[in-house]
């Protein structure tokens, strides 16, 4: 079940967050 969760987290968390900032820090540099 912990593999489970740390796959979900870094499967849903990881990307987004990763695509989101990088698209932030462009605009704001």
């Amino acid at each position: 079940m912990a593999k489970k969760l740390m796959t979900r987290n870094v499967g849903v968390n990881g990307r987004p967050l990763r695509l989101r900032l990088t698209p932030s820090t462009e605009k704001i540099g």
